[in-house]
C-alpha cells in the first residue's frame, strides 16, 4: 500500500517538486496515524516529529498540511542555518568563514531536500540547535533540541555522543554534574517513540521489522562505497 503522493514519477509544476516520494508516507501518519502491515507498506520508518508538527500548525488539517509542512521545513532551514553561523562564528571568529560555512551548506545539491516536505530540513535544524546550545553550556536546552532531533531521524539518538564531548572538554571547566542528565535526552526520544509503538501497535520491534519492506538493515560505515 502506497499512499498517494509516494510516486517517483515527472512533477506536473514545480509545487509538485516540494511534494514528491516520501510525502505521500508523511502525509499517511497526519492524516491515520501509524500502521504496520506484515509483508506491505508501513509508514512506521518515518519519525514522528515532522508530522506532529504539520497537524498541530495545520490545525489538525483545517489548513492545507502540505503547505505548512514545507512552511515548516523552510523555517527549521533558517534556524538550522543561525545555528551552523553561530557555531562557526564561535569557533573561527570570523564571519566571513561563518557565512561561508552557510553558503556551502545552502548550495549543496542535497540542500533542496531541506526545503521539501520531508524532515531533513527540521533534523538539520534540531541536530545544528543541539550543537549550538551545548556550546553554550544550556544543557537542558541542548537535551531537548538532541530529543527533537531523535524524534526526527532515527540517528538522531547519537548526539548524546557530541553532547557528552561537550560537557566532559575541557576538563578544567567548572561543571554542575547533575546537569549530565539532560545529556540522555536524545536516546529517551527513541525510548519514548518505541514504547508509543508498544503501546499503540502492541509490538515494541515494529520499527525494526518495518524496515523490511524498504530493504534496510544494519550494516558496516564502508557498505555503502561497496559496489
Amino acid at each position: 500500500v502506497i499512499p498517494a503522493g509516494a510516486d517517483m514519477g515527472h512533477p506536473a509544476n514545480l509545487w509538485e517538486a516540494f511534494l514528491r516520494w516520501d510525502t505521500g508516507w508523511f502525509i499517511s501518519v497526519v492524516e491515520r496515524g501509524y500502521f504496520y502491515e506484515p509483508g506491505r507498506g508501513s509508514n512506521i520508518p518515518f519519525m514522528p516529529m515532522f508530522p506532529i508538527l504539520v497537524w498541530i500548525f495545520s490545525l489538525g488539517r483545517l489548513i492545507n498540511p502540505k503547505l505548512v509542512g514545507v512552511l515548516i521545513s523552510n523555517v527549521a532551514l533558517f534556524y538550522g542555518c543561525v545555528s551552523i553561523w553561530r557555531l562557526t562564528m564561535r569557533r573561527w571568529k570570523s564571519a566571513d568563514t561563518a557565512d561561508l560555512s552557510v553558503i556551502l551548506v545552502l548550495i549543496s545539491p542535497v540542500s533542496f531536500f531541506c526545503s521539501v516536505f520531508y524532515s531533513e530540513g527540521l533534523f538539520l535544524c534540531a541536530a545544528a540547535a543541539c550543537l549550538d546550545e551545548a556550546e553554550r553550556q544550556r544543557w537542558a536546552v541542548a537535551g531537548l533540541w538532541g530529543m527533537a532531533a531523535a524524534l526526527t531521524r532515527n540517528a538522531g539518538f547519537l548526539l548524546v555522543l557530541p553532547l557528552l564531548i561537550y560537557f566532559l572538554i575541557p576538563w578544567q571547566r567548572p561543571r554542575r554534574w547533575r546537569q549530565i542528565i539532560w545529556l540522555g535526552l536524545p536516546v529517551l526520544g527513541s525510548v519514548l517513540f518505541t514504547l508509543y509503538l508498544w503501546y499503540a501497535l502492541g509490538d515494541p520491534q515494529l520499527y525494526t521489522k518495518a524496515q523490511v519492506f524498504w530493504h534496510r538493515q544494519l550494516a558496516p560505515p564502508w557498505f555503502a562505497f561497496q559496489s
